[in-house]
């Protein structure tokens, strides 16, 4: 290694080589592979960065602590940037044995919860530690805001929380001069406020979307025009959020950004599907589910994705099996964002296969959940077309009435004509399992009108 290391003209790999020539401690190989990490970043390289900062960490004398921590931080941001979950977390614990400082412990807490994703249920003891070391640091503050805000939409299942955390992290952001925090808590605001069924919900997007949109985080699925894509499709406008979709996923593949590929894959099928586009819906979701394995990423929207493309121009079956693993993974994150849409896809495609009970039973518990979650956005959480029809094949034509009759009030007032609509399907049904045909089929000829 030490003779490949003199020869090698390339700079990553005669760092490696000159790492694995000195196995102790020693400041100038660690140097030399920081150097070597961040010219891997700035080539789009972020797995090499990780796998290299990790090297310059061993290599680290105790004499430099100091410089110890900052790598471990460094390198726990490069492998979260790699899609590689566990050295993220590995890297970040280790700050906490190193007496950190309390700056450099918020970080290390921060990259812990990025870390989590969808499952956020377990890390109290680490936004605790986090919250009692930010101090006055307005923007750290701003951004752990930000973050409990998101663990209280996605496992705690408390909207007003998250949407009070979100206003509460925009302001502090705004106060400190970070405008990237502010323009996603201000986008994650509007869109707990919709889902809330919130009559100011759009003025916090509006506000975001009036500032410069920049490159980084704010320019992401979580940004405000990837958050405004997802209210589009809610509203059905699914040129403009198909084309939002697309455009953000050229920018990720470019950059070979792979946790927002996936994560904008899983919007592409959505929005495919619904505009019935089924080949587009597949070919998304083989690709994200392709790109998820390459990454190792265990995730329940993937499945939840996939199960949307089968159930709209694949095989039902295939769906279901999906759809099932979505659940798994979802109640194993205690993920109360994708758990309710699994059980909907689900259901969904019980119905389908003509196992209305099954159906019911997956719908109501999707139905709990939105409910539990205070989620009254009736394209949030498609539960009721599906169930309010099972319902009617059951037999229990009381229950679907009331629900068609409450949720077609809320699309009104809501303006979602689309879930308006498909309710009108299973009020269709309703009259002719009354035996008023003529009835219904004069208003599904109005409804189509």
């Amino acid at each position: 290694h030490a003779t490949l290391a003199e020869v090698s003209t390339e700079p990553i790999e005669r760092a490696r080589h000159l790492a694995l020539a000195s196995p102790g401690p020693d400041e100038r190989v660690a140097a030399t592979l920081m150097t070597a990490a961040e010219q891997a970043r700035r080539r789009g390289l972020p797995d090499e960065a990780a796998s290299l900062t990790r090297l310059a960490v061993a290599r680290t004398p105790d004499e430099h602590a100091d410089r110890r921590r900052e790598r471990c931080l460094l390198g726990s941001a490069h492998a979260y940037a790699a899609t590689d979950y566990e050295l993220c977390r590995e890297l970040a614990h280790r700050v906490f044995a190193l007496a950190p400082t309390p700056a450099q412990r918020v970080r290390a807490c921060i990259q812990i919860i990025n870390a989590a994703n969808q499952a956020l249920y377990d890390l109290d003891e680490v936004f605790a530690e986090a919250f009692a070391q930010v101090g006055d640091d307005t923007c750290g503050r701003a951004r752990l805001h930000y973050l409990r805000a998101f663990k209280a939409h996605a496992s705690d299942g408390d909207s007003a929380i998250a949407w009070t955390e979100a206003a509460r992290a925009a302001v502090l952001a705004r106060r400190g001069g970070d405008r990237s925090t502010e323009q996603v808590a201000l986008a994650f605001q509007a869109f707990v406020g919709t889902l809330q069924g919130r009559p100011d919900a759009d003025e916090p997007l509006t506000r975001a979307l009036a500032r410069p949109q920049d490159a980084g985080p704010t320019g992401g699925h979580n940004g405000p025009r990837g958050i405004r894509a997802r209210l589009d499709f809610f509203a059905d406008r699914l040129a403009r959020s198909g084309a939002e979709f697309d455009r953000m996923l050229r920018r990720a593949r470019e950059s070979d950004d792979a946790e927002e590929t996936v994560f904008l894959l899983c919007g592409k099928v959505d929005v495919e599907a619904r505009a019935g586009r089924c080949d587009r819906a597949m070919e998304a979701a083989r690709e994200v589910l392709d790109l998820a394995r390459e990454i190792g990423a265990n995730l329940g929207q993937v499945y939840y994705a996939a199960a949307v493309a089968e159930a709209a121009g694949g095989d039902l079956e295939r769906g279901a099996a999906l759809a099932r693993e979505s659940v798994r993974i979802a109640r194993e994150d205690q993920d109360l964002v994708y758990l309710p849409l699994a059980w909907c896809v689900l259901g969904q495609i019980r119905h389908r296969l003509r196992d209305p009970v099954a159906a019911v039973e997956c719908l109501s518990r999707a139905r709990a959940i939105a409910v539990r979650r205070g989620i009254v956005d009736p394209a949030a959480i498609p539960w009721s077309v599906d169930l309010a029809e099972a319902l009617v094949a059951v037999g229990d034509h009381d229950r679907a009435e009331a629900i068609v009759r409450d949720v077609q009030q809320t699309a009104d007032r809501l303006g979602r004509h689309g879930v308006y609509a498909s309710l009108s399907r299973a009020d269709a049904l309703l009259r002719g399992e009354s035996g008023d045909l003529a009835s219904a089929a004069a208003y599904l000829r109005d409804t189509a009108a």
